[in-house]
């Protein structure tokens, strides 16, 4: 979270946008003759079926994920996404293979020193210190 401003009473918050990143990665491995088959954010399962965006949602989704792919030839490989690493760092293994080695290495050079993108996330702040405030005193009553 990089900065907060207020705004019609929304509060305007900027978070890593881990999205730019990810759709740069996939759209390599396309190019190189990979498809993409499904993923797992540690939360889901889920098949890739055509809608990138959605995907890209649900790789994204939590702290890290397991993309799983197929070469040109239909042979299954995968790679470890961690999203909070710098840019350029987001695979974090990978299926030993020349062709996902050369992918992931010009993904590296491609993202390597750049800034972290970031997005707008606006929300209500007076509800959410409610929310906060009725939570401490729900918690200090089932503490006595």
């Amino acid at each position: 979270m990089l900065n907060d401003s207020l705004t019609n009473n929304l509060t305007v918050r900027q978070l890593n946008d881990w999205a730019p990143e990810v759709r740069s990665l996939l759209k390599a491995l396309v190019k190189a003759g990979f498809k993409l088959d499904s993923g797992n954010n540690g939360e889901d399962d889920f098949k890739f079926t055509g809608n990138l965006a959605g995907f890209i949602d649900n790789l994204i989704a939590c702290d890290e994920a397991h993309l799983y792919i197929r070469n040109p030839d239909g042979k299954a490989q995968t790679l470890f996404l961690v999203l909070g690493n710098s840019p350029g760092e987001l695979v974090c293994d990978y299926t030993c293979s020349p062709t996902v080695e050369a992918v992931v290495e010009a993904h590296y050079n491609k993202w390597e020193g750049r800034k972290q993108p970031t997005k707008d996330c606006p929300y209500d702040a007076k509800r959410v210190r409610a929310q906060q405030a009725q939570f401490h005193v729900e918690s200090a009553i089932l503490e006595q």
